[in-house]
């Protein structure tokens, strides 16, 4: 018990100051909702009828090797890609990225809880900061770069059984924390010609086994 209040006055005293972490990064994205609405368009098996996504590239530190801060290592940053939160030219704030090769924060058993990285850009440092905003540092080296982050889902349609069309439906991203959907959908055209999958709507002018010519009523609309 002693020595455990021994190394929690230590750490203490090693807190390098306090941060203010700020959570207001959004990076510039785009999308892309097509075809356009009332278009008549054709495709052939396997294009997409309808297409809806999300694009962007976000702001990310790149650690080639292993970072501790803080007393006996109080925070280990693992190699990885670490994704901005917020921050000025001076300095922002991270955490492991959750779009490929993500970074790994750990803490020891007397290190207060990890909120956020720290990094600052000249010269180069990292620090951990606590969820008590106190943040121990080391100097460090890091390379700033983008990664690109999508969300996606495509309406693929696939071909024709008698009066029956065939479709996939696609969604697919590159966020860790969402899995990719594929769903098969039919619709057989004695049912009429409108087509209908959640909130996307398309009237069909011509189907073959292998080509659709179609009207646009309503996009794909659930990113």
């Amino acid at each position: 018990m002693y020595l455990k209040t021994v190394f929690i006055g230590l750490s203490f005293l090693l807190v390098q100051g306090c941060a203010s972490p700020v959570y207001d990064y959004q990076p510039a994205s785009s999308t892309v909702n097509q075809p356009d609405l009332n278009s008549v368009n054709s495709v052939v098996t396997g294009d997409s009828v309808l297409r809806n996504g999300s694009y962007a590239n976000h702001e990310v530190i790149v650690l080639n090797s292993t970072h501790s801060v803080g007393l006996i290592a109080s925070y280990k940053f693992a190699p990885g890609v670490y994704a901005k939160q917020g921050g000025d030219d001076k300095s922002g704030f991270y955490l492991p990225s959750k779009y490929g090769n993500r970074g790994l924060v750990t803490a020891n058993a007397i290190a207060d809880p990890f909120q956020v990285i720290q990094a600052y850009y000249s010269p180069q440092k990292l620090c951990g900061v606590s969820i008590f905003n106190g943040k121990v540092c080391t100097k460090a080296n890091f390379d700033v770069s983008t990664q690109a982050v999508l969300l996606e889902e495509n309406l693929v349609f696939t071909g024709k059984t008698g009066t029956v069309l065939n479709f996939s439906y696609r969604k697919n991203s590159n966020d860790d924390t969402k899995p990719d959907v594929l769903t098969a959908i039919s619709h057989d055209l004695k049912d009429g010609t409108e087509f209908n999958f959640g909130e996307a709507r398309f009237d069909i002018i011509e189907a073959t086994n292998k080509s659709l010519t179609y009207r646009t009523l309503s996009n794909l609309n659930s990113l």
